[in-house]
């Protein structure tokens, strides 16, 4: 169980962090969130996996030889983590082993650039499944610097821009004495991620509307 877990780091003496990898952090630290997502079958992928949503948007010009070769399939931008449900893409997280605050730049470069750009091609992917419910999808990313956690949130409301919102940072207690009362909030932004993920398999596998199709099918030309 989650508790069982965290009990484990404090009993081993795990914290202070020293000398730890990304993947060691992953591995014992943020496993919570992969935990909290078994129960409604949302795989977490990690280790530098590839964006498959960003692999579709880069190769949607790749044609078949003829007059011309066949262009070198390109690779999507590799993320730390991806989250899927069924094979559709509906997030994605970035681990960084070292906590230099919210200006540090590996956290700038991962929280404004690399992990918005995979978000965006995801949301793309989930808007040309179902573009009836372009202003009700969303995707998160998580950005892990440390022990602090952040989770991004893009949507696109009105079909021709996306929106991104940052949700404050949490920080995993690092002592057992602090454990029941800083733990709260890093579930509760867990939770929150959970039911948002939720929410877009909901969309996408609700009945299509005939009614907006064509209307829908304009905002989704706007991703191609």
């Amino acid at each position: 169980s989650l508790a069982v877990n965290a009990t484990q780091l404090y009993q081993w003496k795990y914290f202070p962090l020293n000398n730890h990898t990304e993947l060691d952090l992953l591995r014992r630290v943020w496993s919570l969130v992969e935990l909290c997502l078994d129960n409604v079958y949302i795989q977490t992928r990690g280790g530098e996996k590839t964006n498959m949503a960003s692999s579709s948007r880069k190769n949607e010009s790749r044609v078949p030889a003829g007059v011309a070769p066949m262009k070198r399939k390109a690779i999507g931008r590799r993320g730390d983590l991806i989250f899927v449900k069924g094979g559709i893409e509906v997030g994605c997280g970035e681990l960084g082993k070292v906590d230099s605050g919210a200006k540090g730049t590996k956290e700038m470069k991962e929280g404004f650039l690399k992990a918005p750009k995979m978000m965006k091609d995801q949301l793309a992917a989930l808007i040309n499944k179902r573009p009836d419910q372009f202003e009700k999808l969303r995707v998160v990313g998580f950005i892990s610097m440390g022990l602090s956690l952040q989770v991004l949130v893009m949507d696109c409301p009105f079909g021709n821009i996306c929106r991104i919102r940052r949700i404050t940072r949490v920080e995993y207690p690092q002592t057992i004495e602090t454990y029941q009362n800083e733990v709260i909030p890093m579930y509760e932004l867990i939770l929150i991620v959970k039911e948002i993920m939720i929410s877009n398999i909901k969309l996408l596998e609700a009945p299509t509307t005939s009614t907006t199709i064509g209307f829908a099918q304009v905002i989704s030309n706007q991703f191609r």
